[in-house]
């Protein structure tokens, strides 16, 4: 007697190749999701960065407008910036100090109560990842004009990142 009945289901090789094709394209859409949330990263640090050496750089600008309305030298206060040293600025204390003594952090710290973030260590200011220098390197063939440049590191993604600004400034006439 024969038995004619039709087999029906999958085979173990079958079921194995499916299981296969599943598991590629849920690592596939893993990894672009993973991508896509470190771009996102970088992106939100690199205009963090953008922004805190634009700070710097209206800090500077600032302390010469005060110099001029004062008939001071236009880069009174800042000597401690001037290349070869690199400074720190801190421009909610209105602090600068020369990075290469002890004591002095180029480190920023953030507070999220007020939305500030400065030089602080305390309690309430957490560390964040960025370091910011500024040097001021006179410019050659003019004593009216320096170059600022505000230089900021932090790590992103276990990759060190940089992010250089340069911006000249010009002692101005009254």
């Amino acid at each position: 007697m024969r038995n004619n009945q039709s087999q029906k289901g999958f085979t173990l090789l079958e079921t194995l190749i499916a299981i296969m094709i599943l598991t590629a394209s849920i690592s596939g859409i893993f990894t672009a999701v993973q991508k896509g949330l470190q771009t996102a990263s970088y992106a939100r640090d690199q205009v963090s960065a953008f922004y805190l050496t634009q700070e710097a750089v209206e800090f500077v600008r600032n302390i010469r407008d005060e110099n001029l309305l004062k008939s001071q030298n236009w880069l009174t206060g800042l000597d401690t910036c001037m290349s070869p040293k690199k400074c720190a600025i801190d421009s909610l204390t209105r602090d600068i100090c020369d990075i290469s003594l002890s004591g002095c952090d180029s480190r920023i710290y953030y507070n999220a109560g007020t939305n500030l973030s400065g030089f602080k260590q305390s309690s309430v200011y957490v560390p964040t990842n960025f370091l910011r220098s500024v040097q001021l390197r006179p410019v050659q063939g003019t004593s009216d004009e320096v170059a600022i440049v505000v230089s900021i590191d932090w790590n992103s993604v276990l990759i060190q990142r940089n992010f250089v600004v340069r911006e000249n400034l010009f002692n101005l006439p009254l």
